[in-house]
This record gives structure tokens, C-alpha cells and sequence, in this order.
């Protein structure tokens, strides 16, 4: 079981940075992904990626990264950077995306 201060600290960096959030459910989709890979996925800028995933203390702090919180391990395959969620960070990414679905139901049909 995880700490609560880790618990307070993954909710935080995930409500400070969308694409942080957009990462972890890309990241579920498939089993792995480059960097290239999830830029794509989810159509965020290379450096913001790269940021959230291993912060640079300024503009995404280090200590809110998703590699730094441990919902993401890298690893190297070819030379290439390979990032794939931790079982935690699986845990993490599913119950967001059950959240977003939960939303989505929730909003109001507008029919034109």
C-alpha cells in the first residue's frame, strides 16, 4: 500500500498538468511507446511530454514527474527511450479513465 503523502502528491501533479493525465491513459492503451509514439497519442508538444514525464525543476517540477512519482519506468531498446506504466501507474490510469467516462455520461445530450 502506498504512503497517503504519495497518494496527495500523484492527485497534485495530475490536476497541475493535463498532459501528465493524457500520458498515463495513452500509456494504457498500449503496452509501450516511445516518446514520438506518445506525442502522438496524445498531441502534446515533444517538450511538454518529456517534461512531464521527467520534469526539469522549473516548469514541471522534477518531484512531479511521472517517472519521479513511479506510475512510469523508462527503459532503453535500441537506443530509444521505452516508457510502460507500473502496475501502479496501470492502477492510476484506469481509474482516470474511469472517471472520464463517468463524466462524459454525465454531461447533457445536445441534439441540434
Amino acid at each position: 500500500m502506498f504512503h497517503i503523502d504519495l497518494l496527495i502528491a500523484i492527485r497534485h501533479a495530475l490536476r497541475r498538468s493535463r498532459v501528465r493525465t493524457d500520458i498515463l491513459l495513452a500509456l494504457l492503451q498500449v503496452a509501450r511507446a516511445s516518446l514520438p509514439d506518445i506525442v502522438r497519442a496524445t498531441g502534446a508538444d515533444p517538450r511538454n511530454v518529456h517534461l512531464a514525464l521527467h520534469g526539469d525543476g522549473k516548469r514541471y517540477r522534477i518531484d512531479e514527474a511521472l517517472v519521479a512519482l513511479g506510475l512510469v519506468e523508462v527503459s532503453v531498446a535500441e537506443g530509444v527511450n521505452v516508457y510502460v506504466l507500473t502496475p501502479y501507474g496501470q492502477a492510476t490510469a484506469k481509474l482516470l479513465q474511469q472517471d472520464v467516462m463517468r463524466r462524459m455520461a454525465a454531461q447533457p445530450v445536445i441534439r441540434v
